[in-house]
């Protein structure tokens, strides 16, 4: 099993994967909007299986450590059982998070919901040695996610009756706005989704982590079964109760172009691979002297990183008020202090 040994290789696995963290969800908007995010996560759950068990079966048997079966036997099974539950865990996070994307967009979905887990981790998960900058870290990401709930329903408020209507219409019950209503489901959906990301950190890291856990390699493979196997059932659940358009029937994921398989694969491959350097760089030795600050910070910046995809690159927002585009930006401001806050007062 081949783990960095090297503070040089620790850090560049982190700069990894901040790029595939804060990158997989553009094969999303890549595939466009006729595609529904239900069918793409499908593809993302099989193509992020695939890579984790390659890698398992290649570096994860090379080297002078244990292979990943050997680990597996070594852990037990009640640590496979906790990589399994916290890849549950976290693709509904996962899931709802990209019902979010396709429903308010990336640079206001990613720091809602990465600001809302890291909340929930900071609170279960964290051992804090300074509760002051953790305090300050937690209400840092409290006011991020208020900004971005802000933002997103100044972009489409709520609509007003024009002048011009008479008393009747005025009596009359307002039409339904679609747009807004996409934007609560959104946001909604975000939160929810926030949440579950918060609660699977405890669970993967309790079989994962330790002298006696199942390692980067074996517990990434573990936790993409989670994934693809929650996937399936979840996915009945989704295309009947849709979030977004009306219900589908499961068979018009074979109606689907090779081109947006082919990109839900990549999707899944990206997140893999940024995944495992992080899992990679938190298995190296301590004496390396890579801290928490860095450990922590990096992977969780990579929602800032969607932030620029989405304003720059998707041009999300481009319509929207200077108060919404100044609330997006605040909040994604005060979640990058959040981040470091929290990352500097968590105990080695």
């Amino acid at each position: 099993m081949l783990i960095p040994s090297t503070h040089s290789s620790a850090l560049s696995l982190l700069v990894v994967a901040l790029v595939c963290l804060g990158s997989w969800a553009n094969t999303l908007k890549l595939t466009g909007n006729r595609w529904r995010f239900e069918f793409f996560y499908l593809d993302f759950s099989v193509g992020a299986l695939l890579v984790a068990a390659l890698a398992g079966f290649t570096l994860g048997s090379s080297g002078n450590e244990l292979g990943i079966g050997d680990r597996a036997l070594v852990a037990g099974r009640m640590a496979q059982v906790w990589a399994i539950a916290g890849g549950v865990v976290f693709n509904i996070g996962n899931l709802l998070l990209t019902a979010a994307v396709s429903l308010v967009g990336m640079s206001a979905a990613f720091p809602l919901s990465v600001g809302i887990a890291l909340i929930v981790t900071s609170v279960t998960s964290f051992r804090s040695s300074n509760l002051l900058l953790l305090a300050l870290g937690i209400a840092c990401c409290l006011s991020a996610v208020f900004l971005q709930v802000r933002a997103c329903l100044q972009q489409h408020p709520a609509g007003v009756v024009p002048k011009s209507a008479n008393l009747r219409s005025r009596a009359a019950p307002r039409p339904i706005d679609q747009r807004r209503m996409r934007t609560i489901k959104g946001l909604i959906a975000g939160i929810f989704g926030g949440i579950f990301l918060g609660f699977f950190y405890q669970l993967a890291a309790t079989g994962i982590n330790g002298e006696f856990g199942l390692g980067p390699y074996a517990g990434g493979v573990l936790f993409a079964t989670g994934i693809l196997g929650s996937s399936i059932a979840f996915l009945f659940i989704f295309v009947n109760v849709a979030i977004e358009g009306p219900p589908l029937r499961f068979s018009s994921y074979f109606r689907g172009t090779f081109r947006q398989h082919l990109l839900g694969w990549g999707g899944g491959a990206i997140w893999t691979g940024g995944m495992l350097s992080a899992l990679l760089a938190n298995a190296a030795p301590p004496e390396i002297g890579l801290g928490n600050p860095v450990r922590i910070g990096l992977p969780a910046a990579s929602a800032l990183l969607y932030v620029i995809w989405g304003l720059v690159f998707w041009r999300e927002f481009s319509k929207a008020s200077v108060g919404a585009k100044s609330s997006l930006a605040l909040g994604a401001a005060l979640l990058a202090g959040a981040i470091m806050l929290v990352a500097i007062g968590v105990a080695a």
